[in-house]
């Protein structure tokens, strides 16, 4: 069985990329046959209500000890750790392991050890962490999203066995949906409003853009302070009629908020998956995102859908766009629909063969 070890999932979720690919992943593993379990903190917006809408097999606890833990990894065969700064769930799930060296492990960090989001007090923290890891006899794997996440990422884990698959896809996809008989072009964002998302950027992009350019920044609130620094930006640069703050998002309603929008806009630095990126394409529309996406071979489909964090490169993109026909908006979002067939199949192939590698370990040996 393996045992799937996370702080909180659930089935509605917000912009919280590890939950949506958890979430993936149990489907995945549910209809594959591969038994399962989730160990997670009670949630309280609800997710023991809605949790049968994700799987029967979540295990919720209001509070968590390693003794606890090593009674709920009965049964298990690998322990699946998805996060890395949780003092309840990553120290104490390894505190438990200890006592069980028979469990193998899977390590996902999601993003955590991106060079770009780490700092000083992490990179001490990640230190002593690995020296724990390798005191404990457990077999031990770590899984990256992509090869990018892998480069892009601390070194901290050489010497592991590596597990190298995409998260999970939904599969569902609309024809392309561009808003019609309208004299405006609305550019989306949809994520989590911090400053690692580089919003800014695009927001300084739009005095040099037509007028009927607009911004639309769709998401939690989760740096109020960052939020502040951009609405000073807006008033500077008078953009409070072009761009304006929505209510959140998830990826239930997702194809209705981004409905009004011509194009999904991405301008992260860093990201080791991003399930906007894919969200966008579900939802029918095209996508323009950084190179800071692990996405690049997209732009052998559709050409400049990522580019670096130059402005005139994302100016003219988003004038192409704004001009393009209805007949050239349809059958570029058709080739991004090509490249998306590709990931999903790959992506789920490639999961349940890693998961069956490192269940089957032992036999191998």
């Amino acid at each position: 069985m393996v045992i799937v070890v996370t702080p909180q999932i659930r089935s509605v979720s917000v912009q919280d990329g590890p939950n949506k690919s958890l979430v993936g992943i149990c489907s995945l593993l549910e209809s594959h046959e591969i038994p399962y379990k989730v160990l997670a903190l009670t949630d309280p917006l609800g997710a023991q209500q809605s949790n049968t809408a994700i799987n029967p097999k979540v295990d919720y606890m209001d509070g968590v000890s390693a003794a606890d833990l090593k009674k709920r990894f009965e049964g298990g065969t690998v322990i699946w750790l998805n996060t890395l700064y949780n003092w309840n769930f990553t120290v104490k799930p390894l505190l438990a392991l200890r006592k069980r060296p028979d469990l193998k492990v899977i390590v996902s960090p999601r993003g955590q050890l991106l060079k770009g989001a780490l700092n000083l007090k992490k990179r001490l923290y990640l230190k002593l962490l690995t020296l724990y890891l390798k005191s404990l006899k457990n077999k031990v794997w770590i899984h990256y999203a992509n090869t990018q996440e892998k480069a892009a990422s601390l070194a901290l884990f050489e010497g592991y066995p590596e597990l190298i698959f995409n998260n999970p896809i939904s599969g569902t996809i609309q024809a392309a949906q561009r808003p019609a008989g309208r004299e405006e072009f609305v550019l989306g964002y949809f994520g989590r409003v911090s400053p690692i998302k580089n919003i800014e950027f695009v927001i300084k992009q739009l005095p040099k853009l037509p007028k009927e350019v607009r911004l639309e920044i769709h998401g939690t609130i989760v740096d109020p302070i960052y939020q502040q620094k951009l609405m000073a930006l807006i008033e500077k640069l008078q953009l409070k009629a072009r761009v304006g703050f929505h209510d959140t998002y998830n990826n239930f309603n997702f194809a209705k908020k981004s409905a009004g929008v011509d194009l999904v806009i991405i301008p992260s630095r860093s990201e080791s998956f991003c399930h906007v990126f894919f969200e966008a394409i579900e939802a029918g529309k095209l996508v323009l995102a950084s190179t800071g996406l692990p996405w690049e071979k997209v732009n052998a489909s559709v050409p400049k859908t990522l580019l670096p964090l130059k402005g005139k490169q994302w100016r003219q993109r988003i004038t192409e766009v704004l001009e393009m026909t209805d007949a050239g908006y349809d059958q570029q979002h058709k080739e991004l629909v090509n490249y998306y067939n590709n990931i999903y199949t790959e992506s789920n192939t490639n999961i349940v063969r890693a998961v069956k590698t490192v269940l089957d370990h032992e036999t191998q040996e």
